[in-house]
């Protein structure tokens, strides 16, 4: 049972994977703190970053049918984005094949997941950089919120906008008009002709009749603020972004038990094999 104009929670997950959401997020400047720089996450790629020799063997070992997968799915999206901007320039997004690299690469950083029983909101950040990864957290957090906010408060914040420029416009002529019927009364001490009296009741008609647009506007504006107020949504963190004390990939225990794992079973094949090598060879020698 939403209020109007109200983006149902479980959306949240694909504002944050949208493409102008993440152009955004990727311009937001986060602290490295084991490199000591504050910069954007593609300069950070670009300039700064040297993936370990472990997240190089694991990356291309373990990790390599996903790197197709992800590589893919990269061409068809990038495919079909060429497409649409062929059909409708105008109304898409422009990016080339190296910022479409680094949203599809940060989007696998990024984890939204909401509880439908709970209605409870977690997201995750991974990052080289514990600090950066909390850090970006944190931007994307108040970005969701400023844009779930902006969403819902939009038709009340345009009427505000309105009804307080008319009531700016109602109260210049309410002083304009004030002003003429001061200045009659001091050309005019002596009002004794039927004109005279005329004019003076039409100067004030106008007065009152701009005084009560004026007033008028005022409560209608006061409202609109009162109403701007009451549509804003209140978000609630029970939990703020916090810096991991621990790293959550590579994890080394795993790749320590699987090289083991490879070691033994290369080792045990070698040892059935060799014998029957040894005869192979043998069965051919002179």
């Amino acid at each position: 049972d939403m209020a109007q104009g109200t983006i149902p929670p479980m959306i949240y997950p694909t504002i944050v994977n949208s493409l102008t959401f993440q152009l955004e997020l990727m311009e937001k400047e986060i602290y490295f703190s084991d490199y000591n720089i504050r910069t954007t996450w593609p300069d950070f790629l670009e300039n700064h970053y040297k993936p370990s020799v472990t997240q190089y063997v694991f990356s291309y070992t373990v990790g390599l049918p996903f790197h197709l997968i992800a590589g893919l799915r990269s061409m068809i999206r990038s495919e079909d984005a060429v497409l649409e901007e062929d059909q409708l320039t105008s109304q898409f997004i422009t990016i080339d094949t190296e910022q479409l690299k680094i949203i599809e690469d940060l989007k696998s950083r990024i984890s939204v997941n909401l509880d439908q029983k709970t209605g409870l909101l977690t997201t995750k950040v991974k990052l080289p950089d514990a600090r950066a990864s909390a850090e970006m957290n944190r931007h994307m957090i108040e970005m969701l919120k400023d844009y779930i906010t902006d969403y819902r408060i939009e038709k009340a914040r345009q009427n505000v906008n309105f009804t307080g420029e008319q009531r700016d416009e109602a109260e210049i002529r309410f002083k304009d008009t004030q002003n003429l019927l001061a200045e009659f009364l001091d050309a005019n001490r002596n009002i004794n002709t039927a004109r005279l009296q005329a004019d003076l009741e039409r100067l004030q008609d106008e007065r009152n009749l701009a005084f009560n647009i004026y007033n008028s506007l005022s409560q209608r504006y006061e409202e609109a603020r009162i109403k701007l107020q009451e549509e804003t949504p209140i978000f609630k963190e029970l939990q703020p972004a916090a810096v991991p004390a621990l790293r959550s990939e590579p994890k080394r225990g795993l790749i320590v038990v699987i090289f083991t794992l490879l070691g033994g079973i290369i080792s045990i094949g070698w040892v059935l094999i060799s014998p029957a090598i040894s005869k192979f060879r043998l069965s051919f020698t002179p």
